[in-house]
């Protein structure tokens, strides 16, 4: 009776799953390096990550997988001597393919590897984990190791813990969206995903992440109108830009995809409230803006 509720109720949550829209997806992740000089021994990092545009390797279309550094903070870190510059890298080539798994193409090595199965989730079925050469690892799904959770948008997303560590169907691990493929590599203690977006929907936040400190440098914005439209100068450091109307309804939610001038328009007269974040989701600042 129990085996037959299991198997009723992941029916009824496979219904409500994240499915694989690549080009909505975006997401930020925290990164842990050893750093003698940083607090507790680490440098703590921010990555965002995102899918835009198309390219082809060996005949194969791809999506393009970008990542740029918001934030890191090491008591040795300064104007070049920075673990990660802050600025916009192709990673990756991503695609999908029919059944939902999630291909992963790496250019310098000219290599293509399976980085996740996010078809349908069985008990019986065997998930396979590709991390090149022949470092192939596989699970089989239980009742033990299958669980769901509610993501933010009130859907359900299937669960399976692989070696302790949480996998989530159309979201990815926990330790990082790439760890599959290269779990810490370098100087990196531990990573994890801190927020899963797809588009402008929330879905997933960690609820072990413990926010980073402030990195104690003032930020600067500057706001003006052209023609209707409003235009942020916005820090390399910001996480996210969100506008409002003058009644505190949400209008507009940017994430910093390495852009650092967001224009917003054409916009109808008036006042409208903005706020800038850090990667932190601490305020670099807020104000009001007016379009004449």
């Amino acid at each position: 009776m129990k085996k037959s509720f299991v198997l009723l109720f992941f029916f009824i949550c496979s219904v409500f799953c994240v499915s694989a829209q690549l080009e909505s997806w975006h997401w930020q992740e925290a990164e842990y390096h050893f750093d003698s000089s940083g607090p507790g021994g680490e440098a703590k990092i921010l990555m965002n990550y995102w899918i835009n545009g198309d390219t082809v390797f060996n005949g194969v279309g791809y999506k393009k997988l970008y990542r740029a550094c918001v934030y890191q903070d090491s008591v040795e870190f300064h104007e070049g001597k920075l673990i990660y510059p802050y600025g916009t890298f192709f990673i990756r080539g991503i695609r999908e393919d029919e059944q939902k798994r999630i291909y992963c193409y790496n250019e310098s090595s000219q290599t293509e590897l399976l980085l996740y199965d996010f078809s349908e989730w069985n008990i019986g079925d065997t998930l396979f984990l590709d991390r090149g050469g022949n470092n192939r690892t596989y699970v089989v799904i239980s009742e033990n190791n299958l669980d769901s959770i509610q993501l933010l948008d009130g859907n359900y997303a299937k669960v399976v813990t692989v070696n302790q560590e949480l996998l989530i169907r159309g979201i990815g691990f926990e330790y990082g969206f790439l760890f599959p493929i290269s779990p810490y590599p370098g100087s990196i203690l531990r990573c994890m995903i801190v927020k899963f977006y797809n588009g402008n929907q929330l879905l997933w936040e960690n609820p072990n992440y413990v926010a980073l400190e402030e990195p104690g440098k003032e930020d600067l914005v500057n706001v003006y109108s052209v023609n209707g439209s409003l235009c942020f100068e916005l820090p390399m450091s910001y996480n996210q830009l969100e506008l409002y109307k003058s009644d505190g309804r949400l209008m507009h939610s940017f994430s910093n995809q390495g852009i650092t001038t967001q224009t917003i328009g054409p916009l109808s007269k008036g006042i409208y409230l903005y706020k800038v974040m850090t990667g932190n989701g601490s305020t670099i600042t807020r104000g009001k803006a007016v379009i004449p």
